[in-house]
Order: C-alpha cells, then sequence, then structure tokens
C-alpha cells in the first residue's frame, strides 16, 4: 500500500513540475491552470471533493472564459488527475473525456487515487499562478548566471522542489566552472523540499553537507552575487531546531545582491563633499 501511495506521489510531482516548468517557459499555459484553480476555490469553500460542472462553468466565467470555447477536454487530459462523473456511477476518465458531452447533472473531480495529495495540488496551483503573474525573466536563461538567478527566485518563493528538480533538469549544461555553485545550490534547494515535507532527520543530515560546502569553498564562493554569509547563519540557527522541531519549520531565504550602478565624476565629487561637510 505504501509503495502504491509513494508512486502516485511521485506521478504527482512530476505533473506539477512539468506544468510548472510549461508555465515559466510560456505564460500562455496559465490557461491550462483555470481548471485546477476553479476546482479548487470551489472545493474549498463548500468544503467537498466533488463539484458540480455547472459551479465549475461559473467560476471560469469570472475569468473571462467561456467554457463551451474553453479547450477543457484537451486540458482535462493533460492534467490526467480530474474526472467527471454523470449519474451515480458512469466516471469519465482518459480519452472517454474526449468524446463526452457534459449534462445539467455532471461532476468533477480529482481522481480518488490521488485524493491524499489534494491539499499539495492546490496549494500549488495557488503558488503557481502567483510566481507566474510576478516572474519577468525570459526562459530557457541566456546564460549561467541568468539561470541561477531564477532558482533562487523560485527557491525563495517557497517552490524548493521545483527548484531541485530545475537544477538536475539543467545540469548538462552548466558550465564547468559553475559546477561548484551547482553543488551548493542542490544541497539547498533538496534541504528545502526536505524541511517542506517535515523529513526532519533527513534535512539535518543534508544541513550538514551544506554547511560544510559553505565552510571549506567560502573563498571560491565569494565572487558570485548570492549573500552566503547571511546563509550561514541563518542555517546554524535552524540546525537547533531541526533537533526536536515543535512548529512548522521553513527554509532560510538566498538573498541576492544587486549591483549598484556606477556613478560619474560628479556624483561622486558631490557625495564626497556631502560626507566631508
Amino acid at each position: 500500500m505504501q509503495e502504491t501511495l509513494k508512486e502516485y506521489e511521485n506521478f504527482i510531482w512530476k505533473k506539477l513540475f512539468n506544468l510548472f516548468f510549461d508555465l515559466v517557459v510560456s505564460k500562455e499555459k496559465r490557461k491550462t491552470l483555470y481548471l485546477g484553480l476553479c476546482y479548487c476555490q470551489i472545493s474549498r469553500l463548500f468544503g467537498v471533493d466533488e463539484i458540480p460542472l455547472a459551479e465549475l462553468k461559473k467560476c471560469l466565467k469570472k475569468y473571462l472564459i467561456d467554457f463551451d470555447n474553453y479547450p477543457w477536454r484537451d486540458y482535462l487530459l493533460e492534467w490526467e488527475i480530474f474526472y467527471l462523473r454523470d449519474g451515480e456511477r458512469n466516471f469519465i476518465k482518459g480519452k472517454e473525456i474526449l468524446f463526452y458531452d457534459p449534462t445539467p447533472d455532471s461532476a468533477f473531480s480529482i481522481d480518488s487515487r490521488y485524493g491524499f495529495m489534494k491539499h499539495t495540488i492546490c496549494q500549488r496551483i495557488y503558488k503557481y499562478w502567483s510566481f507566474v503573474e510576478r516572474f519577468k525573466k525570459s526562459f530557457p536563461p541566456q546564460d549561467s548566471k541568468e539561470f541561477f538567478d531564477t532558482v533562487v527566485e523560485i527557491f525563495n518563493y517557497g517552490l524548493p522542489r521545483e527548484a531541485y528538480l530545475l537544477l538536475e533538469n539543467y545540469l548538462p549544461v552548466i558550465a564547468k566552472e559553475d559546477l561548484l555553485l551547482y553543488r551548493v545550490f542542490r544541497s539547498l534547494t533538496q534541504l528545502g523540499y526536505l524541511i517542506e515535507s517535515k523529513d526532519y532527520p533527513n534535512a539535518d543530515k543534508e544541513l550538514e553537507v551544506l554547511l560544510n560546502l559553505l565552510d571549506e569553498y567560502k573563498g571560491y564562493l565569494k565572487p558570485y552575487p548570492y549573500d552566503f554569509h547571511k546563509l550561514e547563519k541563518d542555517l546554524n540557527r535552524m540546525s537547533k531546531y531541526l533537533e526536536n522541531p515543535r512548529s512548522k519549520l521553513y527554509p532560510p531565504l538566498l538573498k541576492v545582491f544587486k549591483k549598484k550602478p556606477k556613478q560619474g565624476f560628479f556624483k561622486r565629487f558631490f557625495s564626497f563633499f556631502r560626507k566631508t561637510n
């Protein structure tokens, strides 16, 4: 039973990551989120797992989407985690959705196999929605710096697993001189999702690995525009709580240094003049 649940969990995370990656690459893919977004909102509002399709249509209308002209069948097939019900026991899943014409009694829900992850799915959908709204970088990134900055932005937004999987997928194209930074970020994002999963014993082990990396390669990491000094202090502070966690923990954020614009001669002169007076 546990192995089956683990398989389902891995399947959901893979689905979510693929969706997230598509959203980062193209904001047009945001349209696929509306189904999940409306389902989660209505399900939470009424406290039910299965919602009337009529309510889903009303919700989509709020986002200026006409259900009849919305390619919902294609999106449901892409998601693979929802089903439709027509009548008491007539469940419509998979390719059957392509040929199904909804009735006034049609209902919509998450497949019962993945019901135990409903909260996670909905939380991710909300976060993906807000992240894509504010994400301004181009993707795929143009260089290593842009790539690592994107990983940091995703991690700091509370999506450590997505940041970790992004690193894993891009390992073959990371420049040789940035492999140490990759190791640090891989350890940090892994620590993040272990904490998110409340796997505190393994998180404690990963924390030790990360602190050793930061200490041993302090000099090599100095040229990078990230505040590893503050991160190390935050991690040392966290280690006390990991040993005996009493409340939910969150991984520390990684600050990115912003380069100050160079001042011209006269600005530097007047700045110096003001300081000396």
